[in-house]
């Protein structure tokens, strides 16, 4: 089963390397700015970004990013599995998961490693599909930001939400 996951996740990323998600960025960056007050300097990682487009325009944004993904396609970016993040606990003021909290091996095991390397008081932003058809690469639907809050493994307010026909985005801040 890891082999066919490790398969789909590969498969997809190689064949996305490019894709630019900047379209998704830049709105949750001004989020972050001005709902979160996320400061400048702040330490964000940037979790499955695959290319350098989504650090780099965190890292104009004003923020110290560390960039990482199962199988990245960049220099600078960190190879490294969601469900078994290689950082201390509490490392990081902000956590940036846009559109890959759904393809991890173990969803709940994803969100306790974002969770534990998350400071108190760190931020979250995740967006993720929904109403998908479930498959190797897409392995969980979470719904709407609040179905995400509930699943999410450390007590978290929700500062924003957005839920639509085929997307859900929030920005949750840890107590």
């Amino acid at each position: 089963m890891r082999l066919s996951y490790l398969w789909a996740q590969f498969r997809h990323t190689f064949a996305k390397r490019d894709k630019d998600p900047s379209f998704r960025i830049k709105p949750a960056i001004e989020i972050l700015r001005h709902v979160g007050h996320l400061e400048h300097g702040a330490l964000v990682l940037s979790i499955g970004c695959r290319n350098r487009i989504e650090p780099d325009l965190l890292g104009r944004a004003g923020w110290r990013v560390t960039a990482t993904d199962l199988f990245p396609m960049a220099r600078g970016i960190r190879c490294a599995d969601m469900c078994a993040l290689p950082f201390t606990d509490s490392s990081f003021s902000a956590v940036v998961a846009s559109h890959v909290l759904e393809h991890a091996h173990d969803p709940d095991q994803a969100l306790r490693e974002v969770a534990r390397v998350l400071r108190p008081g760190g931020l979250l932003w995740a967006a993720w599909p929904t109403g998908f058809r479930l498959t190797a690469h897409d392995r969980v639907d979470y719904g709407s930001a609040s179905n995400f809050h509930e699943r999410f493994p450390r007590q978290a307010e929700i500062l924003w939400r957005q839920n639509d026909a085929t997307e859900s985005r929030v920005l949750m801040r840890v107590l």
